[in-house]
């Protein structure tokens, strides 16, 4: 059970997915004293083993927080492959009001909209469709022409069209919102 989990979550399991399964805290703790688990994150736990990487640790990110949450403003541009950005330090949006278990090594941000129709799943991680990764990049203060090399990327790579990005122009352009 553990290793099917574990083998589609780059060898990581979070302490909910296990009590899902009712699994107990205890077996939790004897797992990690014979080595067989290594506590990662607060609530998140490694495969003992596993290879560690980037993707490991973006979904270790994810996973420390409960509920909806996605890779976002530079890390989604790096997973989307967009030139001239880096996966790390690890960026990640939640919804306002989704509890997290404390410390992560990511920067996290709340946005006030952030909707499932926002998020996709790619290379094993969620992350921000394209349109709103640029509107990620434009309130943390992209400059006008890098993001202007953001969107012409998405579009000739046939990642996101003109008009997908004229409705995010309509849902996310609004009073008292920076980019």
């Amino acid at each position: 059970m553990l290793r099917s989990l574990t083998s589609r979550q780059f060898g990581l399991v979070s302490r909910s997915q296990l009590q899902e399964r009712q699994i107990s805290q205890r077996w939790i703790d004897n797992e990690i004293a014979r080595g067989r688990l290594e506590r990662l994150e607060p609530g998140v736990y490694r495969l003992a083993g596993s290879h560690a990487d980037a993707n490991q640790r973006a979904l270790a990110a994810l996973l420390a927080g409960r509920g909806t949450s996605a890779l976002s403003h530079s890390s989604a541009s790096a997973l989307w492959q967009v030139p001239g950005y880096r996966f790390e330090p690890v960026h990640v949006t939640r919804l306002r009001d989704t509890a997290h278990s404390g410390a992560t090594p990511a920067t996290t941000h709340h946005p006030r909209l952030f909707l499932a129709e926002h998020l996709t799943e790619l290379d094993g991680l969620p992350v921000l469709r394209p349109a709103p990764t640029c509107w990620s990049l434009a309130t943390d203060g992209a400059t006008m022409q890098r993001l202007e090399r953001v969107i012409d990327n998405f579009l000739a790579r046939r990642l996101m069209t003109t008009g997908q990005l004229a409705d995010s122009v309509r849902e996310f352009a609004g009073r008292g919102r920076r980019g």
